[in-house]
Order: structure tokens, then C-alpha cells, then sequence
């Protein structure tokens, strides 16, 4: 009993404890994102959080409603009861399925529009960024690692372009990375979370090497030529989509 009753104090040390650095930190992150990167960061980051408020609701905690129904029936070995609650979590999310086939064909609409500006004038607005971030809303059902992982595939999208175009910077003297391109991936971050946006740059750098060593090699650009990126992230992101979502989740549990 001195045991369960110890367990239970360390639960509620470490909870208040979680939100004791949670608030320090919401205030000192804001004042630290304006002195480094500046209030467009800041208000990305803001739209994220704010954009995560909204998911957690859409999700309705059916997964944790879901674990805590499990608890007795499991222990107690009641298959029944068992396949009774798996039943009524699997009804609601074929109903969310009809949400994300939706959302799919609308990403895939943004992604298109993004490709033609960024084809055609270089750049990628941020209306469609903002689009695609509201539309990771009906992505967070289907998030197998649980209804963070939007925020943390945002912060690896981000912190991935931002290392890209920094190092670009460095060897090149110029930028290598629109502030476009390093915004979209942390969209996509937050809708496909980190294993799914780690696919779409594996990805998206493969079919961009593969086509540009093509037109090299076929003499219609030069070398240190610049090409507009967003169209090569939309076909991967496609692919990602379409094919890969639930096969990288097979793969990643293998490993």
C-alpha cells in the first residue's frame, strides 16, 4: 500500500512539476524567438500552438477514453468486453477516415497551387502555409505516435530547413533555402509528425537529385542554377500520402 501510495505522490509531484515549467517557459520562449529569429518565426510557432488547441478537440479523447476502458477489461481477461470497446473506437475512426480522405485531396490542392507560384514567381505564400497548417487538424487521428506528434514533426521540419539553409549560407555565400520552403516543412511537420516528415525530405531530396541530375545531364541547367523546390516536396508529399503513410508505420515498428 506505502508503495501504490508513493507512486501516486511521484504522479502528482512530476504533474505539477511539468506545469510549473511549461508556464516559465511560455514565458520566456516568445521573448527569446523575437531576439533570435524574429516576430515571423514567432508568429509561426504561435499558429502551431494555436492550430494543436483546435486538434486536441477534433481527436475528443477517444484515445484516452479508449486506454482507460481497457485498463479493467484487460486486466480481468475479458475478451468480450475487450472487443467490445476496440469496436466502438473503430466505428469512430472509419467515421474520421471520411475526414482524412477529405483533407488529403485538400492538401494535395494546396500543394498543387503552392507548386505553380513557387514555378512560376519563386515564392510560396503564406495563406496556403496557414491552409495546409488548418488542415493538419484532420491529420491528428492518425497520428500513431499519439496527439504530439504534430508539434514535434513542426519543430523537426523547421529545425531541419533552418540547419539546411544555414549550412547553404555558409558554403555558398547565398541562400541556398527560401524562408517558403523552411515554413512548409513545418506544416508538414505538423501534419504527418516526425516520422512523416523525416519521409517526405528523404523523399523530396531523391526525386530533386534524381531530376536535376537528369536535365544536367540533358544540358537544360547549369550547375549552380536555381530551381524551385516546392514542386519536388508536393510530389513527395503525394507519394507519402498515397503509398507510404501506413507502410513507414509497418516499418518503423519492425525496426
Amino acid at each position: 500500500m506505502a508503495t501504490k501510495d508513493n507512486r501516486i505522490k511521484y504522479n502528482l509531484l512530476s504533474g505539477v512539476l511539468y506545469q510549473v515549467v511549461l508556464i516559465a517557459l511560455s514565458f520566456l520562449l516568445p521573448r527569446l524567438y523575437l531576439e533570435n529569429f524574429g516576430s515571423e518565426v514567432n508568429g509561426v510557432l504561435s499558429t502551431i500552438k494555436q492550430i494543436f488547441a483546435y486538434m486536441v478537440l477534433l481527436e475528443s479523447g477517444i484515445g484516452l477514453a479508449t486506454t482507460q476502458a481497457l485498463y479493467k477489461p484487460v486486466a480481468e481477461k475479458n475478451h468480450n468486453k475487450i472487443s467490445s470497446v476496440i469496436s466502438a473506437t473503430h466505428s469512430y475512426y472509419v467515421k474520421v477516415g471520411v475526414i482524412y480522405a477529405i483533407i488529403v485531396l485538400a492538401t494535395c490542392w494546396l500543394l498543387l497551387e503552392m507548386s505553380i507560384a513557387d514555378l512560376k514567381y519563386m515564392i510560396v505564400p503564406d495563406q496556403f502555409i496557414i491552409l495546409l497548417m488548418v488542415a493538419a487538424i484532420g491529420f491528428i487521428p492518425h497520428h500513431q505516435d499519439g496527439p504530439m506528434a504534430g508539434i514535434w514533426g513542426a519543430m523537426a521540419g523547421f529545425s531541419i530547413m533552418l540547419l539546411i539553409g544555414i549550412l547553404g549560407k555558409i558554403m555558398y555565400r547565398s541562400d541556398s533555402l527560401g524562408g517558403g520552403d523552411i515554413k512548409l516543412f513545418t506544416a508538414l511537420g505538423l501534419c504527418f509528425g516526425v516520422r512523416g516528415v523525416m519521409w517526405i525530405f528523404v523523399l523530396s531530396t531523391f526525386v530533386t537529385a534524381l531530376h536535376l541530375a537528369f536535365l544536367m545531364i540533358k544540358k537544360r541547367i547549369k550547375l549552380k542554377e536555381k530551381r524551385p523546390l516546392v514542386p519536388y516536396i508536393a510530389v513527395s508529399t503525394t507519394i507519402y500520402m498515397v503509398i507510404l503513410n501506413q507502410m513507414s508505420y509497418n516499418i518503423w515498428i519492425d525496426l
